[in-house]
Parts: structure tokens; sequence; C-alpha cells
């Protein structure tokens, strides 16, 4: 392990390879719901039935992480917002525009002239507020199995924001100085998405995203940022991730499953994110393309069903999508985020702040962390679609794909 006097070193670390991995279980699993296939190899072990489950819970985990320890070094609001909108708004509005100017026109049912004269054309654009999503286009993609969605994974975007915003207000009252605050909520959140799971499965939709969701994103966010906060205090030790792994695999088709993943994950996620490991770091080093290769992915699998047929079947589609996907994604990295990330503002000294001293209890508990909890998964989402030809079945079917 690498480590700093304080027991991490969060100059090097392997978070770019384990976002480039959480977007490729993405891939793999969207393949057989968006190729019209009721199999999926991977759902008698993965979390919500779906290996991209896995694949947000560690996002989520490693968000949750760099998020609140960004906050720590600068907790200024303003300068906090300016740094997660250039992260993510630049990537999203080039995306939007292709899918609305290019893809639609050369995919859509319609003639040209209705396709632009559909005030769905124009709403797609509001995609860029992220607040409300539009998932569907004139016209785009309705004869296919998951049916006039043209990219269904956009939801996790909203909570992500939403995340942003619970993590500036925190920090703006003053509660992430108390270490104990995200081990709070994290526990919080992960017991009532299982509460809530057994008492209501039903989506409940608030500012359009489903409360489902935000619990179980919400509880992999804050899980990160615990693991942030007692990072030195965590051992990350082989025998411990066996033991959690095995639990995790003796919880498969039982209802603790969800339970133990919430820790397994996240303590996952942490110890490979500081392995010493050479390979690992050269992954790092090619740029950080996880959120390209998110964001263009489900159009990606889209079109590729589009164009050859669900004859192809899951495996060929996966692969064809990464061709497409993967060169997408270096282009968004070193043609658009990549500059806009150095627009960021630079933290000023007299705003940082040190926290706390760590409670003795506080401590405790996050050395219990490395014990069992869930993950959530990009179908578990009951995505609310606009547009004519997207309604209330579509909206059912992403739940069941983008999981």
């Amino acid at each position: 392990m690498m480590a700093t006097a304080n027991g991490v070193n969060y100059r090097v670390n392997n978070f770019d390879f384990i976002r480039l991995c959480a977007a490729t279980f993405v891939i793999i699993s969207h393949a057989f719901a968006l190729n019209g296939s009721n199999y999926d190899p991977y759902s008698a072990w993965a979390v919500h039935g779906t290996l991209s489950g896995v694949g947000v819970g560690a996002f989520f985990t490693v968000s949750g992480l760099l998020v609140t320890r960004s906050w720590d070094g600068d907790p200024n609001p303003f300068r906090f917002a300016m740094r997660r909108i250039l992260r993510i708004i630049p990537g999203l509005v080039v995306l939007t525009l292709l899918c609305a100017f290019v893809l639609g026109p050369l995919v859509t049912s319609l003639s040209r002239d209705e396709y632009f004269a559909s005030p769905q054309t124009l709403g797609y654009l509001n995609n860029i507020l992220i607040f409300p999503l539009q998932y569907g286009l004139p016209g785009v993609f309705t004869n296919l199995p998951i049916a006039g969605v043209v990219n269904g994974s956009l939801w996790t975007l909203a909570v992500e924001v939403t995340m942003y915003a619970g993590v500036a207000i925190l920090g703006s009252l003053g509660l992430l100085r108390w270490r104990c605050t995200p081990v709070i909520l994290f526990l919080g959140f992960a017991t009532a998405h299982v509460v809530l799971q057994k008492l209501h499965p039903q989506p409940i939709f608030w500012l359009w995203m489903d409360i489902h969701t935000i619990l179980d994103c919400g509880a992999y966010f804050f899980a990160g940022a615990s693991l942030y906060k007692f990072d030195a205090a965590i051992p990350r030790l082989p025998s411990r991730l066996f033991a959690l792994l095995l639990l995790f695999v003796a919880s498969m088709g039982t209802p603790m499953v969800l339970i133990v993943s919430y820790f397994a994950l996240p303590y996952l996620v942490f110890c490979i994110a500081f392995e010493d490991n050479a390979l690992l770091r050269k992954v790092s080093h090619t740029g950080d393309l996880s959120y390209g290769a998110y964001i263009y992915a489900f159009p990606a699998q889209q079109l590729v069903v589009h164009l050859f047929g669900t004859a192809m079947g899951p495996v060929l589609s996966m692969m064809l999508t990464a061709l497409l996907t993967f060169p997408l994604a270096a282009l968004s990295w070193f043609l658009i985020e990549r500059p806009m990330l150095r627009l960021k503002p630079a933290a000023r000294r007299k705003d940082v702040v040190s926290p706390e001293p760590v409670p003795a209890m506080a401590i405790s508990m996050a050395i219990s962390m490395a014990a069992p909890l869930p993950s959530p998964g990009v179908a578990k989402a009951s995505v609310r679609t606009s547009g004519g030809d997207a309604g209330a079945a579509t909206t059912a079917a992403i739940a069941g794909a983008a999981q």
C-alpha cells in the first residue's frame, strides 16, 4: 500500500482504473437488456440483479470520497460548485448536442422537417441543465427493445448533482468538520433504503428522481465520504477484504446481499484505489475516460442495435459498442473535459480549514465499516421519460434495462 504520514497518498492512486472498470460493467450489463435478452449471466451474483449495479455503486463510492475531500481542501461554495460544473457540464453539453442534432436526424423515423418541428427536439437540450431529464427524441429508436430511449444512463447525473448539493450544504453548515457526519449519513441512507425496499418497492418520485435510487446511491456516496474521513484509521488488509468478499458471496440470493454490499464494495474500492500496482497506474496515466464512456455508451448501444438488429446477440453488441464508445470517450476527455478542468478555480489557503480531531468512538465506528452492506443498479432507477413516444411503458423498460 502507498501511504504518507497520515496513512494515504492521494497524489498516487488508481481511481481512474476503478471508474473505467465501473463504466465497462455498465456497458456489459446494458448489452443484454438493450439487445432484448431476458437473460443476464451476471445477474446471479450482481447486486440488484445487474452488473451495472456494481458499477454505479463504485462510481458513487469514488465520488463521495473525492468530492468530500475537495470540499475539505477548499470549503468555498462558489468554487466548489464551479469545479463540479466544469467536470460534468461541458461533456454533457457536447453529448446532448450530438444526440439532438446529429444522431437524431440520422436515425429518426420522421422526416427532417417533422423532426426539427417537434418541441421534443429542442426540449432535449434541457438535459444540459440535468433537471428535468428527457430521455426521448421524436421518432428515434422507437422500434428497439428499449423503445424511445436515447440515453437511459443520464439518471445518475441527477442523483450525483443532488449529492454535490448535499456536501455543499453540510459543509457550509460546518457539519463536515465532524468526521462522524458521513458515517451517520451512510448508515442512515443504507438503512432507509433497505427498509423502503421492503415496505414500498414501487418507485416514489421526488424532483424527477426515484427516492429508492437517491437512498441507494447516497449510501455508497457517503460510504466513500466516510472512508476519506477515516482513511488513516481503516486497515487495508487482504485478509479483511477476503473476509468481506467471502461474506458477499455467501449472501448472494438472500435479502442480506444488499446490506453486505454496502460495506464490501466501498471497502474493495478503497483497497484497490491505493494499491501499489504498476499496471493499474498505467491505466490511470491514460486519462479519465470513464465519464465519457459512461455517457456515450447507452446511445452507442442503441445505435448498434438499430443498425444491426438483435440477432447479433449481446456479446457482439457490446464489442461493437466498445469500439464506438471508447474512441468517443477519449475525444471527450482530451478535447473537452481535460481542457475545461484546467479552468477550475484554485483553492485559497485562508479558506482551508482543518477538521476537528477524530473522536475515539468515531475511529471505532470507522474501523467497523470493514464489514458488510448494498449497491445500486443503473437499472433500479425508474427513469421518467419525456416526449410523445416515450411513455410509462418506456419508463418501466428503462428501470429494467438500466439495472
